[in-house]
Order: structure tokens, then sequence, then C-alpha cells
């Protein structure tokens, strides 16, 4: 497992609450601007002309929409993280390099490298760390344990032998053909 469901959840209900909030607000303050207010009443009533009333509603509008900007943004990295999760699920040797990683999320590999940070950094992506051994890559790890556990697998095609992470079944490197980890 890749991703961490309590974080996911928490993050999912509190973006639903911005989202919620905000609409809210937002909804509120458009009313408050398109309402009509005869001029005489807010000045009796509230001691301002109609401008400074529509200028508050203007800056209270702002302010929903960056609780509303907050809460989309939230849901957009949830979604990115479980596609990120994923794309690791599939993995077989518990070592993926940056490039063609990046190209599966749709992105280049810098902008991709600090979205799967901020996804570590706010602990949605578990189990998977960057190395800059042989080249940047992502190493995936296990419950706990900082190397994955890998088994060598003889290919009964073409005799060649293929890392695949433990319980894991995956294809020859050499030759393609399918290999089952019968150890995991």
């Amino acid at each position: 497992m890749f991703i961490s469901k309590n974080k996911i959840t928490a993050a999912k209900v509190s973006s639903t609450i911005q989202l919620a909030i905000g609409s809210f607000f937002a909804f509120f303050w458009i009313v408050g601007i398109f309402a009509v207010i005869p001029e005489d009443h807010a000045k009796r009533k509230y001691g301002s002309s109609t401008e400074s009333m529509i200028a508050i509603d203007l800056v209270m509008l702002a302010i929903a929409a960056i609780i509303l900007f907050f809460g989309i943004r939230k849901k957009i990295l949830i979604s990115k993280a479980k596609k990120i999760a994923n794309i690791f699920e599939g993995d077989t040797d518990g070592i993926l390099p940056i490039q063609p990683t990046a190209l599966l999320m749709g992105m280049n590999e810098l902008k991709f490298m600090k979205l799967f940070d901020k996804c570590i950094s706010k602990g949605f992506i578990i189990n998977a760390s960057l190395n800059n051994e042989n080249g940047v890559c992502i190493v995936l790890t296990r419950e706990g344990k900082h190397d994955p556990e890998l088994v060598y697998i003889k290919c009964p095609g073409c005799g060649g032998t293929t890392a695949l992470r433990k319980g894991y079944s995956g294809t020859c490197r050499f030759c393609g053909s399918p290999l089952e980890n019968l150890k995991g």
C-alpha cells in the first residue's frame, strides 16, 4: 500500500467542508452585491453608501473565493496522489525512474518531483522515497522497511534472471515472458 487512507479521508473531509463553506459564503456575498438596496435605506440603516456596501461584499467574496480555491486545490492533490499510488501498484521491482513516471502523470520531471514531494510531505503517499544513487528514481518500500524485498526469478523461457518485489508477478526483462513470483 502506497497511500495513507487516514490522511486521504481527513483531507477529503476538510476539503468538502472548505468547499461547502466557501460556496455558501460566495453565494451569500454575490446576492449581497446584486441585491437592490436603496441608497437612502442603506444610509439610514448602516450609515454608509451603497458603494461602500458593495466594496465590503466584494472583499468578503474574495475571502470566500480563497476558501474555495484551497478546497479545490486539496481535492486535486488527493486525486493526483491516488494516481501516483496506482502507478506504484503496477511496479514489480520497487524502483521507478522519474522520467517515465512523470510521463505517465502527464508532466515534466521537475513538476512531478515537486508534486511527489508535496504528496509525501502531506502524508498522502507512504512507503516511497526519492533516491539519487543511480539517477533520480523513486524507491518503493514495504511497510516500515527501508529496502524493498527483492527476489530473483529465473525465466522459464530464456533463462534470464529478473528481480521482482517479493509477492509480485511481472514479466521477464529479456524476453517479456510472464513471471510468477511463488516466493511471496
